[in-house]
């Protein structure tokens, strides 16, 4: 799923300011973000590129180098079960 609306509202810009830099259609990216029309890769490069965000900030489950970061120095044990490791998170 696209995060496009979300980051629309984080970065305080407007779906028809996106459309703008674009040059294309607010209508056109409404329709991407109402998931009425599927976008080529060409085009969500473009819509990364006007939002100032990597492409795959435009999906759900993206995770910036700092949460990564956070992971990979996070405390982590391994499970008695299965031996997989699990990172452990404070409350």
């Amino acid at each position: 799923m696209l995060r496009i609306k979300s980051l629309v509202k984080e970065k305080k810009t407007t779906i028809r300011k996106v459309a703008e830099k674009m040059e294309v259609s607010p209508q056109y990216i409404s329709a991407i973000v109402n998931e009425r029309k599927n976008p080529s890769l060409e085009t969500l490069v473009r819509i990364a590129d006007a939002l100032n965000v990597p492409v795959g900030a435009l999906f759900e489950g993206y995770q910036t180098p700092e949460s990564i970061e956070s992971i990979k120095n996070a405390p982590k044990a391994k499970c008695p079960y299965c031996g997989n490791t699990i990172v452990l998170k404070t409350l």
